[in-house]
């Protein structure tokens, strides 16, 4: 296997499990908050367990935004699929952009003490360790986002292998693409007749 071809499947492979783990980790509780109906002490056990009731909050109810980032993800694989050149670069920005908007909202939530839904509950409890995860996952994306940044202009494209690289280019920008320059006119040796005759000439 080529290192051009393995690190397009290692960029791939990173934020395709870096977008399923954040979606995972989204849709599972980050904290169950105990609230009183009847007005009474939801830490006092004493009460009636019944007047309390238990409300579970997922990653994705607390930070919607970080929750869609993983279709941003998988569409940018898409991206980076279809694309070349300095198109792939802008792709792999944005899913690196797109990574780092959930690490960031994860760590500013947790740095304000809580997130905005729970900050004054009376009794709550968290499940540290699927924020956790998420970062991972979201560091997992960003790397290969990074990978595709600065490495994927050198990759080849979606149906660039079937290309027929004999033919001349249809327009300046397939030109460029392949590295000619368009300002030079054709080479009249590559019309030269193959056989070793030449037209007659007066």
């Amino acid at each position: 296997m080529s290192s051009v071809r393995r690190q397009y499947l290692v960029a791939m492979l990173l934020i395709a499990i870096g977008a399923v783990g954040i979606w995972w980790s989204m849709s599972q509780p980050w904290v169950d908050v105990a609230e009183s109906v009847l007005g009474v002490d939801p830490s006092d056990d004493t009460q009636m367990g019944a007047a309390t009731v238990v409300t579970t909050y997922t990653g994705a109810r607390l930070l919607p935004a970080a929750a869609a980032m993983p279709v941003l993800l998988l569409a940018g694989i898409a991206g980076t699929v279809g694309s070349r050149g300095v198109g792939r670069r802008i792709v792999g920005a944005a899913i690196a952009i797109a990574a780092a908007a959930v690490v960031g909202s994860i760590v500013w939530s947790r740095s304000i003490g809580g997130f905005d839904v729970v900050v004054d509950a009376p009794d709550s409890s968290t499940y540290p360790l699927m924020p956790v995860m998420a970062v991972c996952g979201a560091v997992l994306a960003g790397l290969g986002g990074l990978v595709v940044l600065i490495r994927g202009a050198a990759w080849p494209s979606l149906g660039r292998t079937y290309e027929r690289t004999d033919r001349e280019p249809r327009d300046a920008w397939e030109a460029l693409d392949r590295g000619v320059d368009p300002t030079v006119g054709p080479d009249p040796q590559q019309h030269e007749p193959s056989d070793g005759h030449r037209p007659p000439t007066r």
